[in-house]
């Protein structure tokens, strides 16, 4: 059967795109000749991965990046890796982004587990984020940046501080600070000699104290003794007081009955009362109670007048007892 010259070039073409498609994916290290498994990643960086970047397992390559999907912005990002069928991976295994050296290209490192179970086609593998080698480098790079400002601003403050107008005031401070030991040495020089006295005067009183310990001893043995006498009588005086305390307030002495008897108090303050109302009228009439006669003797008139006078007191003081 003769080919027609179409049929010729649309076989050849066929064949072109099937060799082109395998050269592709080989390229990509797949092998369309073998049977595959797809497992996907969920992701929120895919930072250093790209399609075709390989996946390892303990260094031996089993499978490549085949897909990166990202719906929208805020979407998270699907990372489909494509690896032989020939090998399970246990469902407790992770993915975690692997880099080598700076020079040489990502890798996604498929970190196997121990689980009885396997994933299944289709099925989310975890993936672990770690920085790669590059990130890891530009935040060191962050860092001794921002410790070489520190170390600029540093280097600036002491390149102020020794500056020419600075260091002229350290220099003249240093200065001054000699001349002020320098006074302070000729003044210790100057008062040497009153210095000297003023020690000696303190080894005599040093000495003086030391000799007279004896005698402050002694005198010291005497207020412990006067102590120790005072601390034994002590209780004996103190009961005396009490049982002086105790006697004026009981009824039964002469001072107790005086304190606590009211009919003693009446008594003795209306005794009172009327030995100032006898002195008030002595004051008064003192011819009622002396009289001096060298001649004359009192005439019966003078002597009725003092007998109703005495008859008059009498009925008075018997009144003040009355009202009281």
């Amino acid at each position: 059967m003769k080919l027609s010259k179409e049929v010729k070039i649309g076989i050849s073409t066929v064949l072109v795109l099937i060799m082109t498609y395998w050269g592709i994916n080989y390229l990509k290290g797949l092998n369309v000749l073998e049977p595959k498994t797809t497992y996907k990643m969920i992701i929120d960086d895919a930072t250093g991965m790209e399609v075709s970047t390989s996946v390892l397992v303990r260094g031996v390559k089993i499978g490549s990046v085949s897909a990166i999907k990202l719906e929208s912005i805020k979407s998270k990002i699907e990372v489909e890796i494509t690896i032989n069928s020939d090998y399970d991976i246990p469902s407790d295994s992770y993915v975690q982004l692997f880099e080598s050296s700076i020079m040489s290209a990502t890798k996604l490192m498929i970190i196997p587990g121990i689980s009885a179970n396997n994933y299944s086609i289709g099925d989310a593998i975890e993936y672990r984020y770690s920085p790669s080698m590059m990130q890891s480098i530009n935040a060191i790079s962050a860092k001794l940046f921002a410790t070489f400002d520190k170390v600029d601003t540093l280097l600036n403050s002491v390149n102020a501080l020794l500056s020419e107008k600075n260091v002229e005031n350290i220099g003249a401070t240093l200065e001054n600070l000699t001349k002020v030991s320098e006074n302070a040495n000729d003044m210790v020089v100057a008062q040497k000699d009153r210095l000297n006295n003023i020690m000696s005067n303190f080894e005599s009183l040093s000495a003086s104290l030391n000799a007279s310990t004896p005698e402050i001893k002694q005198i010291l043995d005497n207020m412990s003794l006067v102590t120790g006498s005072i601390n034994q009588s002590l209780p004996d005086m103190m009961k005396q007081i009490d049982n002086i305390l105790k006697s004026v307030q009981s009824t039964e002495g002469t001072f107790g009955k005086l304190l606590n008897n009211d009919a003693v108090y009446n008594n003795l303050d209306s005794t009172l009362k009327n030995m100032s109302l006898l002195l008030e009228d002595l004051k008064l009439n003192p011819k009622k109670y002396v009289q001096f006669s060298l001649i004359q003797r009192q005439t019966a008139e003078e002597k009725a007048d003092a007998k109703a006078e005495k008859l008059k007191r009498k009925a008075e003081a018997k009144d003040q007892k009355k009202n009281k």
